[in-house]
């Protein structure tokens, strides 16, 4: 396989302990189809949480190094960063410090849904208080019932 953006050999290479295909020319890593998935599973692994992987997906000039074929660039759930990927679902293609982008929109998508959770959970408790019998006979007496 041959890098899609100088056409070099890609080399065998590991992220996180992911085998991968890296250019020794320009950095960048193919990933194959469930390799990305793997990848963000080492930073947060709630699938049905993350939401969609691919959104506005646009015809490239580069190939998959698979096939050969036009790859697509698409926004990446939404995050602001573009990824390319061989819609015959070959696999995905990282610039250089990509990797560790995902990792961090990852790693910020786990804490936010954290958040929510504690958040829900924190309010679910209070409106039981507000239910309950010392709380509301504390009501009347303020308020002189």
């Amino acid at each position: 396989m041959n890098c899609p953006k100088c056409s070099v050999a890609l080399k065998p290479g590991q992220i996180l302990h992911i085998d991968v295909e890296k250019c020794p020319n320009c950095s960048g890593v193919w990933l194959d189809y469930q390799e990305l998935d793997q990848l963000e599973d080492t930073a947060f692994d709630i699938d049905e949480w993350k939401g969609t992987l691919v959104f506005k997906p646009e015809p490239t000039r580069l190939p998959c190094p698979v096939c050969s074929l036009s790859m697509k660039r698409f926004l990446y759930r939404l995050f602001g960063l573009e990824l390319e990927f061989c819609d015959r679902l070959h696999g995905y293609w990282l610039d250089e410090g990509e990797e560790s982008r995902i990792l961090e929109l990852m790693s910020k998508t786990e804490a936010d849904a954290l958040r929510k959770l504690n958040a829900e959970d924190r309010f679910a408790r209070f409106r039981k208080n507000l239910r309950s019998p010392t709380f509301v006979a504390s009501l009347r007496k303020l308020i002189g019932l």
